[in-house]
C-alpha cells in the first residue's frame, strides 16, 4: 500500500513548505517582491527588527499608483522565525483588494492551516476555501493577472473549504 493512504481512501499530499533563508536571501525575496509589486502600483514596506525572534515583512502596493485612484491594494505579509543563523517562514497572508468593482481574494497560512478567502464584488461576508501551500511569486502571479485582466475578481475556481 502506498505511504500516506488507506484501504479506499485517496492518497493525501504531502504538505512541506520548509522555506529557511540567511539574512541576505530574506532581503533578496524582499527586494524582488517590491519590484514585482512596483511594476503595478506605489510600494510601502515595513519589516520587524532584526534582533528579535520573530520577524514579520509587510509588503503593499496601491495601483495603479502615481496619484490615480486606487482600483487595488496588494497586501504580502510573511512571518519568519529565527532558526540559529537563519530565518523560517512560518505563517503567511497574500491578499488582492478590489478597489475600484469590490471584491477580495486571499491565501492565508496560519495555525497550521492553509486556506483562501475569496468574495466577490457586491456579496456580503466571506468564505473560507481549500487551499495547498503558496509561495508568495505563484499568488502575486495570480493577482498580477486578475487585476490586469479587468475583470472582477471570481470565486467560481476554489472549493469550499471542510468543516469539521
Amino acid at each position: 500500500m502506498a505511504r500516506g493512504t488507506s484501504r479506499g481512501a485517496p492518497p493525501r499530499p504531502v504538505v512541506d513548505l520548509t522555506i529557511v533563508l540567511d539574512e541576505h536571501q530574506v532581503e533578496q525575496r524582499k527586494a524582488t517582491i517590491a519590484a514585482k509589486l512596483e511594476d503595478l502600483g506605489d510600494v510601502s514596506a515595513l519589516d520587524s527588527p532584526r534582533a528579535r525572534r520573530r520577524r514579520l515583512i509587510d509588503l503593499r502596493a496601491v495601483a495603479p499608483g502615481a496619484d490615480l485612484p486606487a482600483l487595488a491594494l496588494f497586501q504580502y505579509r510573511e512571518a519568519f522565525e529565527r532558526r540559529a543563523d537563519s530565518w523560517q517562514l512560518i505563517a503567511y497572508t497574500y491578499e488582492l483588494h478590489d478597489r475600484g468593482r469590490g471584491g477580495r481574494r486571499a491565501y492565508h497560512w496560519h495555525d497550521d492551516s492553509f486556506h483562501a478567502h475569496c468574495l466577490e464584488p457586491d456579496a456580503r461576508g466571506t468564505s473560507h476555501y481549500r487551499a495547498v501551500p503558496m509561495e508568495v511569486f505563484e499568488a502575486h502571479d495570480e493577482f498580477a493577472r486578475i487585476y490586469l485582466g479587468g475583470g472582477p475578481i471570481r470565486c467560481g475556481d476554489l472549493r469550499p473549504a471542510l468543516i469539521g
